[in-house]
């Protein structure tokens, strides 16, 4: 809706050195579910990990908070009601990208998108050609996207397309959001001939790159029952596997990045 694209937002932002005078790629995180921070107000592991790294990688990151300045904490199986991951997220990612241009120490052409769950989902519809030109022009947007464990079913009402290269990576197991949309949806823009990357992690269930914890069951207000929770080797190699894509799309932190596997 216009009223949440009109939004004012707020999000995390962690910098890195550069060289004097030099300006870094950088990266623009979409939570999932559960919103950015936790009830006292710490970044969730989850994204708090991934901002640690792309950082030792030599990446800025911004964390953009859609859920607080909107009065939602969190819509795991409850949705807000005119907050859509599809229709009005993918305006913040843009907003993101938008205010990291405006800084003197980034590098405005080299900015990725990453999201998880929720936020994946607006990735994957940050990056259509239908919202791409919508919102951005269809040019000069984001270099490389990532989406981990999306939910796609929604976007299979028209032909997917993309206008950048595009990492998703799905869980096997995944009760949560069936990796089955995703690969339909991801091979139907293979076909069409789209730079998209499809990774599936046998065993892996929701959330598989969570840095800690255990794989818990979880019931939804539909009274379904899911589960979520780290696999070890899944999110090592899907973490290679993504800072391997951003190093190529950002030209930045090839050698930062090899020290970290």
């Amino acid at each position: 809706s216009d009223v949440y694209k009109r939004q004012a937002l707020t999000g995390y932002f962690q910098p890195v050195d550069a060289a004097a005078g030099g300006r870094t790629p950088a990266i623009v995180l979409m939570h999932g579910c559960g919103g950015p921070v936790t009830q006292s107000g710490r970044i969730r592991a989850r994204e708090r990990s991934w901002m640690e790294r792309f950082a030792q990688a030599g990446y800025a990151s911004l964390l953009v908070d859609s859920f607080n300045p909107r009065g939602a904490r969190t819509t795991c199986g409850a949705p807000k009601p005119g907050l859509s991951s599809i229709e009005d997220r993918p305006f913040d990612a843009y907003a993101g990208l938008r205010w990291l241009r405006a800084r003197a120490d980034i590098d405005g052409a080299k900015v990725a998108l990453i999201g998880w769950s929720h936020g994946a989902e607006s990735v994957l519809s940050a990056v259509s050609r239908t919202m791409a030109d919508h919102i951005g022009g269809g040019s000069g947007g984001f270099v490389s996207a990532v989406a981990f464990y999306p939910g796609c079913r929604r976007l299979q009402s028209a032909p997917y397309r993309v206008t950048t290269p595009l990492m998703m990576h799905l869980g096997q197991a995944d009760d949560w959001t069936p990796m089955r949309f995703c690969v339909a949806l991801s091979r139907a823009a293979m076909n069409a001939g789209d730079d998209v990357t499809r990774f599936v992690y046998p065993g892996a269930h929701h959330g598989f790159d969570q840095p800690g914890g255990e794989v818990r069951e979880r019931r939804l207000p539909s009274g379904r029952v899911v589960h979520s929770g780290p696999d070890a080797p899944s999110r090592a190699l899907a973490v290679e596997r993504t800072i391997d894509a951003f190093s190529k799309a950002l030209g930045s932190g090839e050698a930062a990045a090899s020290k970290l596997r």
